[in-house]
């Protein structure tokens, strides 16, 4: 069965873009725009794999949105992906239980090695994954 991948992003363009390259590498995917969306998702559904979360959400940030997933219990690893890419934000993203921080823009290979190993690979790959703290700048 393919990896299940919650994104939460409230930029259409952004969310559409991550959700096209994820499904071409066969992960199973869904979106929202707000934390109070993803959270009642996982409450329905709390199989997802990996959570990849903007911090710039409308209503509650993506730091309270990983916050309230982990507060949930939710063990699983997030990934934050957003424009802010200051040391503060960084350390406020691994303080609020991220995994990762990536940040935006993004050249597409750089969001596939961001997936850690504890997530299955896509039912079309077996390339493996290797697992670490750090920020991508993206080309322009």
């Amino acid at each position: 069965m393919p990896a299940k991948i919650l994104i939460v992003e409230d930029d259409r363009a952004i969310r559409q873009s991550v959700l096209r390259l994820l499904a071409r590498d066969g992960y199973y995917t869904a979106a929202h725009e707000t934390t109070e969306a993803a959270l009642a998702q996982i409450d329905t559904d709390p199989t997802f794999d990996l959570a990849l979360i903007d911090v710039n959400l409308p209503g509650r940030d993506g730091f309270a949105c990983c916050r309230m997933l982990r507060g949930k219990g939710w063990r699983k690893p997030v990934i934050m992906l957003t424009g802010r890419s200051s040391s503060a934000d960084k350390v406020s993203g691994l303080s609020a239980g991220a995994d990762d921080y990536v940040t935006k823009p993004f050249d597409p290979p750089e969001l596939r090695p961001a997936s850690p190993p504890t997530c299955a690979a896509p039912a079309t790959t077996t390339r493996p994954t290797s697992r670490r703290k750090r920020s991508v700048s993206a080309r322009t």
